[in-house]
């Protein structure tokens, strides 16, 4: 029996794993359909084999964008990142193949991927303050939201709140990304605290996908200091009153 694609989304959505930057309706609807349907899952495995291609291929002078659109594809055909779209270690792969290359350890697109991958794993706190005190990502804006938003979510505002102000501090960018999410965080602190969580959920989710909208229109990844160097921030431990310590492995980034 052939289903259409509102059919499909109606017996699978809640095993669809959200995006920040939302779905493509189109994508998502064939991806789902291409779990009971021969020719298309083939199409799919087919579109797999052309990105994995063209990242061997590759000899351009940007080799982390191949990657990049990989894992950005993948995450839209494979919307229950299961087994099957083995996207946990290809995230593990990428960042390892380019945490030594210079040339992005300040890119806005090496930040998300290293997002994405600490969102999978079991001690994100630990993580964040890891990566940060090796260097990487400090210059970035996305790093610093997403850090703070761990820290938010287990209720460790004062550390979240000083987040926001150390990459502020450090004129990480997009700047006015970061300033903004700021002043969102504190007004959800104070929406929270008059029991009003719903609303603050609500439009959190909405900002998220329009920050991420704006941050690839602007097409601009590497982030540096005025000298040309990769940024880098002083290094400093933050207070770890709430912050995970489950000694699970990290293997992208050792201390």
């Amino acid at each position: 029996m052939n289903m259409n694609t509102s059919e499909v989304l109606d017996l699978s959505k809640e095993n669809i794993q959200p995006l920040k930057q939302g779905r493509n309706a189109a994508k998502l609807g064939t991806a789902l359909q291409a779990q009971t349907n021969a020719e298309l899952h083939q199409k799919l495995l087919a579109e797999r084999e052309e990105f994995e291609l063209l990242i061997r291929m590759y000899e351009g002078d940007d080799p982390l964008k191949p990657h990049y659109d990989y894992v950005r594809w993948i995450e839209q055909s494979f919307p229950k990142h299961g087994p099957e779209s083995n996207l946990v270690q290809i995230l593990e792969n990428t960042l390892t193949a380019f945490k030594d290359d210079e040339r992005y350890k300040q890119d806005v697109r090496y930040a998300e991927l290293l997002i994405k991958y600490i969102d999978t794993q079991p001690n994100p706190v630990e993580i964040y303050q890891l990566v940060y005190n090796q260097g990487l990502c400090t210059m970035c804006a996305p790093f610093y939201k997403a850090w703070a938003d761990e820290l938010d979510k287990h209720n460790d505002v004062k550390n979240a709140d000083q987040v926001y102000e150390l990459g502020i501090r450090v004129n990480a960018q997009p700047l006015e990304l970061l300033k903004e999410a700021h002043l969102r965080f504190q007004l959800s602190v104070g929406r929270r605290m008059l029991g009003r969580q719903d609303e603050c959920d609500e439009e959190e989710l909405e900002y998220n996908r329009q920050a991420l909208h704006k941050l690839h229109k602007q097409n601009v990844y590497s982030v540096r200091d005025p000298k040309g160097a990769p940024g880098q921030v002083k290094q400093q431990t933050l207070g770890s009153r709430n912050s995970q310590s489950s000694g699970a492995p990290f293997k992208v980034y050792q201390g």
